[in-house]
């Protein structure tokens, strides 16, 4: 919904407009990321040990292990705008220094206002870790409310109410069903091509090995009882975390795993800097984050023949944002506008699905390129599909083709 309003108020014709390159978006969003990081831990870090923000720092950078095509989604800007928050309200002294309180709080009314029209899971995450801070003291009630009439004006202004009114049944049936999160987030990842498992497995372990850090720099900060007030503030955020996640797992459910892990990183960072207190532990994190290393390289990268925005698609994506107006899109995705463009699937050989859907409405665009060559390959194995799909548009007379570069072909269908 951001990035719509976007659209129409700087007239960008499409998604991709803002894409310089995909692997630069993607460098420039990690170091945005990596500031609020690093704010935050600045905030919640007790005075004697601000000093090793920037260990944490490390800590989270090598724990976040995004894929590069996530972040030219509206879930990365959701991931920032929540950091923005976070940072806004663990902090004591004004931001900046001659920043009153009431300015402060505006800051934060306009960036959970964006948040709630970017994406709807951040949106509930953020406005959860907000109560959460309440309980710990660190807003007060009348903030509390104000944030809170602020998300549901923006839920009720941009339709939100829609959302639950088709999901209401399903999420009293599969609510708090961990069984659905483990399938679907963790089973079903581990499936399909041998390239996917791999990498699957790495992001598991990776993932796993920080939350472990995260947990024994917990038990060890309980045990030195030297910060229980940004021990408890800490904890409470990642309560609110963990809660959301349980509480989803109806709607996203192949997603709250990694959702979840993404949210609960700044928390793992601000433990693991706790393990640098005492030489012994300290060796014990330097070691972990030794192990992480290639892991994040892999989970990083690993999955760039499903991730990976070639220039050709960009171009493909220009080209469709300035002939077309509406329609009905199947196959490569992020051509369509919100609101004037349906999307549509591709079925596979052997599948249920046909291989091409009948339109619902016309015009129906097919986009076949590398993309979801590599798409299918990667999730499911399969090598065949895409070439048999292009084969019969090209002898179909019900298609036509309307672009091609070396890489993306476009047909109508009108």
């Amino acid at each position: 919904m951001l990035f719509a309003m976007l659209s129409m108020i700087l007239g960008l014709p499409g998604p991709y407009a803002l894409v310089i390159d995909p692997s630069i978006n993607a460098f420039i969003i990690q170091w945005i990321v990596l500031l609020f990081a690093y704010l935050f831990l600045k905030n919640i870090l007790p005075e004697n040990q601000k000093n090793l923000c920037w260990a944490g720092v490390w800590i989270f950078g090598l724990g976040f292990w995004m894929g590069t095509g996530a972040y030219l989604g509206s879930s990365t800007v959701g991931y920032i705008l929540l950091l923005i928050v976070l940072v806004l309200l663990t902090k004591k002294s004004s931001l900046p220094q001659n920043l009153r309180t009431s300015e402060r709080r505006l800051l934060t009314i306009l960036t959970l206002a964006c948040v709630t029209i970017t994406h709807l899971l951040s949106s509930f995450v953020t406005f959860a870790a907000v109560a959460m801070l309440r309980i710990t003291k660190r807003i007060n009630s009348t903030t509390l409310v104000t944030f809170g009439a602020v998300v549901l004006l923006a839920w009720l202004m941009y339709e939100a109410t829609a959302f639950f009114e088709g999901n209401v049944p399903r999420f009293i049936e599969q609510a708090l069903r961990l069984d659905i999160i483990l399938e679907k987030g963790v089973v079903e990842r581990v499936a399909g091509s041998e390239m996917r498992q791999a990498v699957s497995m790495c992001r598991i372990v990776l993932s796993v090995l920080f939350l472990a850090i995260g947990f024994l720099g917990f038990i060890f900060s309980r045990r030195a009882k030297k910060s229980i007030y940004s021990d408890n503030t800490a904890v409470a955020i990642a309560f609110a975390f963990l809660a959301v996640g349980a509480i989803l797992s109806y709607g996203g459910g192949k997603e709250v795993p990694e959702r979840t892990y993404h949210f609960l990183l700044p928390v793992l960072a601000y433990f693991g800097v706790k393990l640098l207190s005492r030489k012994s532990t300290a060796i014990v994190l330097c070691t972990l984050l030794l192990v992480a290393l290639p892991l994040r390289f892999v989970s990083q990268y690993g999955a760039e023949v499903y991730e990976h925005l070639p220039p050709s698609r960009i171009a493909a994506s220009h080209f469709f944002a300035d002939h077309t107006t509406e329609g009905e899109v199947v196959g490569i995705g992020g051509f369509e506008r919100i609101e004037h463009y349906k999307k549509a699937y591709f079925g596979r050989l052997g599948g249920d699905m046909p291989l091409l859907p009948e339109p619902k409405i016309t015009p129906q665009y097919v986009g076949i390129g590398s993309s979801i060559r590599g798409r299918l390959y990667y999730l499911y194995n399969d090598t065949c599909t895409v070439d048999y799909i292009q084969d019969l548009v090209e002898h179909s007379s019900d298609y036509n083709s309307i672009y091609v570069n070396n890489d993306v072909s476009l047909y109508i269908r009108e």
